[in-house]
């Protein structure tokens, strides 16, 4: 729960490491962090309050199962990946066109694309 705390922390600070999270999941990983943390306190004041002879009224499995639970939940949110960059991709168009202007200034032809056809006979 400390890391998600830390993790919202992160986005309300705009942290450049959080900037692609968004309010909403801010939210809810706060909420998460909030139920959690009051059934912890919850069980925590009736585990204190049980006599040490007497058998806990919550298990350990249940603590590890709720905890379980919320890394579940949680993680897929604070380890969301950064969404890719791609830098723009140059069109032949606007190869043919650079290489036609190119040529025109060095008074030159164009060259023309020769492809081979797979069925041509070389032998």
């Amino acid at each position: 729960m400390l890391l998600a705390q830390k993790v919202v922390e992160g986005i309300h600070a705009k942290d450049p490491r959080h900037e692609h999270l968004t309010e909403e999941d801010a939210t809810k990983l706060s909420q998460m962090v909030k139920e959690n943390q009051a059934w912890l306190d919850n069980t925590r004041e009736i585990l204190h309050s049980v006599q040490k002879h007497m058998t806990p009224p919550i298990r350990t499995y249940e603590i590890v199962e709720k905890k379980k639970a919320f890394d579940a939940k949680a993680n897929p949110i604070m380890h969301k990946p950064k969404p890719k960059v791609e830098p723009p991709k140059e069109t032949k168009a606007a190869d043919n066109a650079n290489a036609n202007s190119t040529n025109e200034k060095n008074g030159t032809e164009p060259k023309e694309n020769h492809t081979v056809s797979e069925d041509m006979d070389v032998e």
